[in-house]
């Protein structure tokens, strides 16, 4: 009965699990800079550094730390490897790559958020109103908007889905639902993309080749947004991610702290084999911030782990459910009278 408390409790009070993609240019950035000198190289890594902790924390604001200015005055200290292309318009970009290692020490020493690399994807609605009428964006009408809002998520290192628009997409819902924001249609509509986490967007092209709209971020029974007049694409599309983006790191960003990390007992059930068994380990291994996963105990399906982590308990199990390949119980499988019940209880995904 204490098991089945435990995990009744644990199941009550934590979010669902998302369907997710692990994010690999986390620690990466591109930026145009003037020329090859060490003045623009330097300038460049600073800026390079500030996209990337916008990205790794989930939030603009950290960039307002006094707990980072000296981090990004010595930008180049953390750099890994970098280099220079030619971009659109023979443009000179430098792209840099940082250690993860170094961030995350930093942004954890400052006891600021750090978000996951593993992360849903947000699925995006746009309809675009011009001389032509009301239209669902489309590579075929919109590439160029398409791409620019592609970029803007991945600078803030948020998976994108565009809907297909095919004939199931049409039978499910019409222009005009995603112009009036109708989210019960809209949420019906996503079903067929396996994703929680949406994105409406109802955009206006002005003269002067500037943009107006708003963007409604919609997330289970929750719905925010944002609006801008007068702007251009690049900003269009990039209120859009950011909205997305800073509210989604508000739920799985985590701010770990510098102390002794806690130790945590998770029972994994459903271990068919020892490949089930192994892909349990490593991917618990594998969490970010979780320092170690060490088997305690194990039977013929069931293993019950010792995680490590400088986190809360609501926060490790989010983390957990991220990635999908564990399911919270409600009822825990019997354990030895002598073996003590395991704080977590997940159902293993092969």
């Amino acid at each position: 009965m204490r098991c089945f408390l435990l995990s009744l409790m644990i199941y009550l009070f934590s979010l669902p699990a998302l369907a997710a993609e692990v994010v690999s240019n986390l620690y990466q950035a591109e930026v145009v800079v003037e020329n090859h000198g060490r003045p623009a190289l330097q300038s460049g890594m600073q800026e390079a550094l500030a996209l990337v902790l916008v990205k790794v924390s989930g939030r603009r604001e950290v960039l307002e730390e006094e707990a980072l200015a000296s981090m990004l005055a010595a930008a180049q200290d953390y750099v890994q490897q970098y280099q220079y292309v030619r971009g659109d318009n023979d443009q000179l970009r430098l792209q840099v790559e940082f250690s993860a290692a170094l961030v995350n020490d930093n942004l954890t020493t400052a006891r600021l958020p750090l978000w996951s690399a593993t992360r849903p994807a947000v699925l995006v609605w746009v309809v675009v109103n011009d001389n032509g009428g009301r239209r669902f964006a489309s590579a075929e009408t919109d590439s160029e908007l398409l791409a620019q809002i592609d970029k803007a998520f991945d600078q803030r290192g948020v998976p994108l889905v565009l809907p297909l628009l095919d004939i199931e997409d049409a039978l499910a819902i019409a222009v005009d639902d995603v112009w009036e924001f109708d989210s019960a249609k809209i949420s019906t509509a996503s079903e067929r993309y396996s994703v929680n986490n949406i994105l409406v967007g109802q955009l206006h092209q002005i003269p002067g080749d500037r943009w107006m709209g708003e963007w409604q971020y919609l997330w289970q029974e929750n719905s925010y947004s944002s609006s801008d007049y007068g702007v251009s694409l690049t900003t269009i599309a990039g209120a859009g991610a950011a909205l997305s983006a800073e509210k989604m790191a508000q739920r799985y960003a985590v701010e770990a702290t510098s102390e002794s990390a806690a130790q945590v007992r998770v029972q994994v059930q459903g271990l068919a084999n020892y490949a089930d068994y192994r892909g349990a380990l490593s991917y618990l291994a594998a969490i970010d911030l979780v320092d170690a996963a060490l088997v305690e105990f194990v039977t013929e399906d069931v293993v019950v782990f010792s995680v490590q982590a400088p986190l809360q308990l609501t926060q490790l199990s989010r983390l957990i459910e991220l990635g999908g390949r564990m399911q919270p119980l409600l009822m825990a499988q019997s354990l030895p009278e002598d073996i003590a019940p395991a704080t977590l209880v997940y159902q293993w995904q092969p």
